[in-house]
């Protein structure tokens, strides 16, 4: 057994459970989780607002991104070993974060460098994966091109500059200090 934040249904405050501890599937790898973070997306998950795009069975546990280390293997799983630090990020509609332990596919894992914390690194996987996807997958970004990137000083916007510096290309972004009614710093930064 096992404790889990979980949703009892749309819109519902998220409660303590105890729940049966997964078992990793054949593909799949069971971590303890050591942190986990909440992002704009949970918060879309948990009011119903994207039901159609990511429904959810209840009860739910809260959150998709997380790190710890590698408990159990599924029978098929290879490239990893128990005792490995990671860092995760479970699909929307499946066992979420927010418990002792999840069960994550292990293509979905990346290796923890020793020199970033559990908690620095369960903040990464959804801003990282958001930031790369728009800019490689989505704009087809290549080096020498200009990329126009918004919150700069957000944590999409802040990945999003360092990939786009890191492939060559020219970015410009905007960030906004502090209230709205302060104008938007803009920068350009060229390689």
């Amino acid at each position: 057994m096992m404790k889990a934040f979980q949703l009892s249904g749309y819109k519902a405050d998220p409660a303590f459970n105890e729940v049966d501890t997964p078992q990793p599937g054949t593909v799949e790898v069971l971590v303890r989780v050591a942190c986990a973070a909440l992002n704009p997306l949970d918060v879309k998950l948990r009011s119903g607002a994207i039901h159609g795009d990511f429904p959810l069975t209840f009860p739910a546990t809260v959150g998709t991104d997380l790190s710890g280390t590698v408990e159990a293997l599924g029978a098929d799983v290879t490239g990893w070993t128990i005792g490995d630090r990671i860092v995760a990020r479970t699909a929307p509609t499946s066992s979420g974060a927010m418990a002792e332990f999840a069960r994550v596919p292990a293509d979905q894992l990346v290796k923890l460098p020793d020199a970033i914390g559990f908690d620095d690194a369960a903040g990464i996987p959804t801003a990282a994966g958001t930031a790369w996807q728009a800019l490689f997958e989505v704009a087809e970004l290549k080096a020498g091109q200009t990329v126009l990137i918004h919150a700069g000083a957000g944590d999409v916007g802040s990945f999003a500059i360092q990939f786009a510096r890191g492939a060559g290309a020219r970015h410009r972004h905007g960030i906004r200090r502090g209230h709205r009614d302060r104008p938007i710093t803009r920068c350009e930064h060229r390689d």
